[in-house]
C-alpha cells in the first residue's frame, strides 16, 4: 500500500513537471506510445504513470475523452497530444515574425533611405572659401563650365549632381587629405568620392588648354615686358621660369627613379607665369630626380624663342639650375662689378614672381603640397591633377577670387606655413657645365654625336653670356636700372 502510494506521488509531481517544461517549450510533449515503452521498463508502474500523466493532460482538455472510471483511450489522447503540439508550433509562428514558413510571404524589405547630399550651395560664402578655397560664385563659374557634361552615376540608384562632384574633389584638392574625410562635407561614401574626383579631375583637364596658354600676339608679349619692368627695371622680360616637386607615393616599379635630391618621392613641375602670377605654361609628366634643364630641352619653350622667325621677343628669367641662354636670363655666379651685383639684384626681385605663384598655388591647394600628404596616385593621375589645380589658379586669378587669410593652420587644420611650399631652395651650387650636362642628358637623339652636343651647348652659352652682358651694360652700369 505504501509503495502504491509513493508511485503515485512520484507520477503525479513527473507529470508536472512534465507539463511545466512543455509549457515553457523546452521539451515536446510526449505521445502515448514513448510513455508506454518507458513505463515498459519501470517495474510495477506500466499502467499508473501514462495514466496519471495523461489525466493530468485531459483533466484541461476538452477533446480528450475517457471510460467512466477514468481511463483514458490511447487513440484519443495521441490525438490530443498531436492537437496540442500543433496548436504550440502555430503559436511559436506567430510570436516569431522572422521564421519563414512555407507558403507565407516574407517581411516586405525596408524603402531605401538615401543621405542628403550636400554641396556648396548650402554654405555661407566665408566657408565656402575656407573649405574649398573659391568662392560661391567662383565655384558656380567652374559647375558652369562642366555642365555640358551628363550626370555621372556613382554606382548607387541616384546619380549625384554636378554641383556635389565638384564640391568634393575642390574639397579634395583644398585639403590634401585621404578621399573619406572628403565626402564627410557632402555625405557619400569613399568610393563616390573616387569616382567624383576622377570624374571633375578628367573634364577639367580636357578644358585646362583654355586657361593655361602662352599668347603670341605682339600686345601680349608688350603689356608682359611693361609688367616685369615695372618689378626692377629689367626690359623685355617674357614670364619666369622654376621648377616645383609635388610629393607623391611613388609606383611599384622604378621608385628610386621619382626620388628627388632631398631623398623624397615626387615630380618635377615646370612652370612659366607672367607678371600677376598667372600660369602660362605646366610641364607635369617628370618624376623628381629630373633636373630642371632637361625638363626645360624637351619642352616647347625652346622652339618659341629659336624659331625662324622666333614667335616671342625677349627672354625668360631662370635661377641657376638652367643654363644659360640667349632668351634665358641667369644670375651671374660671383659677381665682380657693382652693376653685375645690381643685376643680380634685380635679376632675384623678378624671379621671385614665380616663387610667390607657387606659394599661392600650395596655400590654395595642400594637395600639391607636402603638410597635405603625399598624392596616393599614379604618375600619369598626379599630372593630371597638378594642371588642373594650374587651371583652377588661373581661373580664380581670372575672376579675382583672393584667398581667405588663415589666422592658424590651413583650411582643415593641419597647420603650416604656405610659403613653405614654394619652389625648392637653392642649396645645390652647380656650374655652367653641369646645367649643360643635366640639359643635355637623354637627348642624344637630337644630336648625331656627344661631342656636337656640348659644341652647340657650348655655342648658346657665349650668345647668353653676350645677351646678358649688353644688358648689365646698358640697364645697370650708370644706375639705371635694378631695385627702385
Amino acid at each position: 500500500m505504501y509503495a502504491n502510494q509513493t508511485a503515485m506521488f512520484t507520477a503525479v509531481v513527473g507529470a508536472a513537471v512534465l507539463e511545466f517544461a512543455i509549457r515553457q517549450r523546452r521539451v515536446k510533449r510526449p505521445t502515448v506510445a514513448t510513455d508506454a515503452a518507458v513505463a515498459a521498463a519501470a517495474e510495477g508502474m506500466a499502467v499508473e504513470w501514462p495514466i496519471v500523466a495523461a489525466q493530468a493532460a485531459g483533466a484541461h482538455d476538452p477533446n480528450v475523452q475517457g471510460d467512466a472510471e477514468g481511463n483514458i483511450d490511447p487513440l484519443t489522447a495521441r490525438n490530443a497530444e498531436e492537437v496540442l503540439v500543433e496548436e504550440e508550433e502555430e503559436e511559436e509562428e506567430q510570436e516569431d515574425p522572422l521564421m519563414v514558413v512555407p507558403g507565407r510571404h516574407r517581411r516586405p524589405a525596408r524603402p531605401r533611405v538615401y543621405r542628403v547630399r550636400m554641396s556648396f550651395e548650402a554654405l555661407p560664402d566665408i566657408t565656402c572659401r575656407r573649405r574649398l578655397r573659391f568662392s560661391r560664385e567662383t565655384v558656380a563659374h567652374i559647375c558652369h563650365l562642366l555642365a555640358h557634361l551628363a550626370p555621372l552615376g556613382t554606382g548607387g540608384g541616384h546619380a549625384l549632381p554636378v554641383s556635389v562632384k565638384v564640391t568634393v574633389a575642390l574639397s579634395f584638392y583644398a585639403t590634401g587629405s585621404f578621399q573619406a574625410p572628403s565626402g564627410h562635407l557632402s555625405g557619400i561614401s569613399q568610393t563616390s568620392v573616387h569616382r567624383c574626383i576622377r570624374a571633375v579631375t578628367d573634364a577639367l583637364y580636357s578644358i585646362a588648354d583654355k586657361y593655361i596658354k602662352f599668347p603670341e600676339d605682339r600686345a601680349q608679349q608688350e603689356a608682359r615686358a611693361r609688367g616685369f619692368a615695372k618689378v626692377a627695371g629689367i626690359p623685355m622680360v617674357q614670364g619666369v621660369i622654376d621648377g616645383v616637386h609635388v610629393p607623391m607615393h611613388p609606383p611599384a616599379d622604378n621608385r628610386e627613379v621619382f626620388m628627388n635630391r632631398k631623398g623624397a618621392y615626387s615630380m618635377n613641375i615646370q612652370v612659366v607665369c607672367d607678371p600677376h602670377m598667372k600660369i602660362m605654361h605646366v610641364c607635369a609628366k617628370y618624376p623628381g630626380s629630373v633636373h630642371d634643364a632637361y625638363i626645360l630641352a624637351q619642352s616647347f619653350i625652346p622652339a618659341m624663342f629659336d624659331g625662324c622667325p622666333p614667335r616671342l621677343r625677349g627672354w625668360l628669367l631662370g635661377d641657376k639650375r638652367y643654363p644659360l641662354r640667349s632668351w634665358l636670363m641667369t644670375p651671374i655666379r660671383r659677381p665682380q662689378t657693382n652693376a653685375e651685383s645690381r643685376y643680380n639684384e634685380a635679376h632675384a626681385a623678378t624671379w621671385g614672381v614665380v616663387e610667390r605663384c607657387f606659394g599661392l598655388l600650395k596655400m590654395r591647394f595642400r594637395c600639391l603640397d607636402r603638410f597635405g600628404g603625399a598624392l596616393q596616385y599614379r604618375p600619369d593621375r598626379v599630372g593630371r591633377m597638378v594642371v588642373v589645380c594650374c587651371a583652377l589658379h588661373n581661373i580664380a586669378m581670372q575672376r579675382g577670387d583672393d584667398l581667405v587669410e588663415e589666422s592658424e593652420g590651413g583650411p582643415d587644420g593641419t597647420g603650416g606655413n604656405a610659403n613653405e611650399g614654394g619652389g625648392e631652395e637653392e642649396d645645390v651650387e652647380e656650374d655652367d657645365d653641369g646645367a649643360h650636362q643635366d640639359e643635355g642628358r637623354g637627348a642624344g637623339h637630337r644630336h648625331c654625336s656627344r661631342a656636337g652636343y656640348v659644341q652647340e651647348a657650348a655655342r648658346r652659352h657665349r650668345r647668353g653670356q653676350r645677351a646678358r652682358d649688353v644688358l648689365v651694360a646698358t640697364r645697370f652700369t650708370h644706375c639705371g636700372g635694378g631695385i627702385r
